[in-house]
């Protein structure tokens, strides 16, 4: 009996050292608390006396929500198992604890108390909570990122993919995840060679550029780089992948390229309409486009006139007045102009409305403020729009095309003067020649007066030869106005250049222009 009691003292100690609350609580009347330790005010704040004395205080410690648990365990409907409860400490903070709680059962089977054991996991469920919001933190950086990701297993197949990459190829995750990663590229085979090889190497990294094909067909230009996963051995797991779209840097370099290419163009023409052919191909090819329209802008009518476009041949276009359609409001207002809804746009052309046109971008030709005429590029697909990027590349084109134009026609021009100064300096040798034999022939007295008639009034002529001559030295002044015309054009030098304030001296047997 002695070692028995001598037991029970020491398991009494124990209890009362444990830092988890043991328990009794009695069903029956008297109800309440016969035996609660004091970890119960290490854990909740409140003596086993309280508790004693207060046979609902439990429960009303006990959170709201978690009071159905306990009552059932009350009314027996759970035996056994551990579950967390939520309680209110004394100075009001939330804890939490781990319950292991047994029933105990009269003989008639009634459930006459509840015994049980609470251990405070209060640190535990903060840590978890902590490491829920950096999971949640994480899987929001994972799924949002501005780069894409995706990892691989050991065969390729893709494990896991984070939702820039889904949204920017347009796939759910259900049709990419358990797919091989190069059947996502643009060339599946060439990506697998070049997987297999990469791996074969050896090589922990590799970084390539590469395109990627959308679900709806289309391709994007990415950048690409990869990592081995391997375990501590070596034996490799996987590969995770990162991908940057870079599709827009390509863009622009193919553009710049492109543009470097047709100044090189523009630089061989010889002609200003094959010069402005050129701008309207490259631009249309350029702004992926589906046609394009050069107009010439007429100065005495002010409205543009079609030169040249690659519109269906049944479409007719005609001259446009300002503000018309993307061309006329580019002309209008001397810079570029989009027009994205163009078959319910107030202003648009109606020949370009009548071809199907969805979508239009227009870019005047200047050169050095004065409008020569417009550059116009579009689209006969819905849905399609035009940006400041292709305003960019259009703009170029158009001041590129104008600067060539203009070049042309001075070169044009500087052939005429050449010719004309060429001539004017021959004729004017010929003139002084003739001048001084008639004014020799009209100095001798015994000439007969017929013939001095004859000799003055060639005299005359060969003075009005001298006026023309003088201003045809001011051509280079000329504005060559119309320089989209295709035949020859008669200038009118009397209309062109103004009259000289007096005739000029022309001395016999001088050879000066």
């Amino acid at each position: 009996m002695r070692v028995r009691r001598e037991r029970a003292t020491d398991f009494q100690r124990l209890v009362e050292r444990s830092s988890d609350v043991v328990f009794r609580y009695e069903l029956t009347e008297p109800r309440g608390f016969s035996y609660i330790n004091g970890a119960a005010e290490r854990v909740l704040g409140y003596t086993p006396e309280e508790f004693y004395a207060d046979p609902d205080l439990f429960l009303e410690l006990l959170h709201p929500d978690d009071r159905a648990l306990l009552r059932q365990h009350v009314a027996g409907q759970v035996r056994t198992g551990e579950h967390e409860l939520r309680w209110r400490h004394r100075d009001g903070h939330v804890v939490w604890t781990e319950e292991q709680i047994v029933p105990d059962y009269d003989c008639e089977g009634r459930v006459v108390a509840i015994e049980g054991i609470a251990r405070d996991i209060t640190a535990r469920k903060q840590m978890e909570a902590a490491l829920a919001d950096r999971e949640i933190a994480f899987r929001d950086l994972f799924e949002t990122a501005p780069v894409c990701y995706h990892e691989l297993d050991a065969e390729g197949r893709i494990i896991r993919v984070n939702q820039t990459e889904l949204s920017l190829l347009g796939y759910p995750e259900e049709e990419v995840l358990g797919r091989y990663e190069w059947e996502l590229h643009s060339d599946p085979e060439d990506a697998r060679l070049g997987y297999e090889a990469w791996l074969a190497a050896g090589a922990p990294t590799m970084s390539i550029e590469c395109a990627f094909r959308r679900r709806d067909g289309t391709c994007i230009d990415v950048t690409f780089q990869g990592q081995v996963l391997a375990d501590a051995r070596g034996t490799r797991l996987g590969v995770r992948m990162i991908m940057l779209d870079t599709s827009e840097q390509v863009r622009r370099r193919k553009r710049h390229l492109a543009l470097l290419r047709v100044a090189r163009q523009l630089a061989g023409v010889s002609e200003s309409r094959e010069a402005l052919r050129v701008a309207l191909d490259e631009a249309v090819a350029l702004l992926e486009a589906d046609s394009g329209v050069v107009l010439r802008w007429d100065e005495e009518r002010e409205v543009l006139i079609p030169l040249f476009d690659s519109l269906p041949s049944v479409t007719k276009l005609t001259p446009l007045p300002l503000g018309s359609g993307a061309s006329g409001q580019a002309a209008q207002r001397r810079e570029p102009v989009i027009v994205n809804d163009y078959q319910h746009s107030s202003s648009a052309a109606p020949g370009a409305a009548r071809a199907g046109v969805c979508a239009a971008v227009a870019a005047p030709l200047l050169h050095l403020g004065r409008l020569l005429g417009v550059l116009t590029v579009f689209s006969e697909r819905p849905g399609r729009q035009f940006g400041d990027s292709e305003v960019e590349v259009l703009e170029l084109l158009a001041g590129s095309a104008a600067a060539a134009v203009v070049g042309l026609e001075r070169a044009r021009l500087d052939g005429v003067l050449l010719a004309a100064r060429t001539a004017q300096h021959e004729i004017n040798t010929e003139l002084g020649v003739t001048c001084g034999f008639i004014e020799l022939l009209m100095g001798d007295a015994a000439l007969p007066e017929h013939l001095r008639e004859l000799a003055t009034e060639a005299y005359q002529g060969a003075m009005q030869a001298a006026n023309r001559l003088q201003q045809l030295r001011q051509i280079s002044q000329l504005a060559e106005k119309d320089w989209g015309a295709s035949g020859p054009r008669t200038l009118d030098l009397p209309r062109s250049v103004k009259r000289p304030r007096r005739r000029p001296r022309i001395k016999c047997g001088c050879n000066e222009p």
